[in-house]
């Protein structure tokens, strides 16, 4: 599964990118390709997570 996350604020990708295999389409939409739904949810809710630190 292809994940394309939109964040509001540049800042927000920072955390986000030290997550192995996530990538930095431009400055705020982050891109990771998921084997499976899950794994696509649990990134959805790291990305929302260290946006909020």
């Amino acid at each position: 599964m292809q994940l394309e996350v939109q964040v509001h604020r540049p800042r927000m990708t920072e955390r986000a990118l030290l997550v192995p295999g996530m990538e930095l389409e431009d400055g705020c939409t982050l891109r990771y390709a998921a084997p499976d739904f899950p794994t696509t949810y649990q990134i959805i809710e790291l990305i929302a997570t260290l946006g909020a630190i």
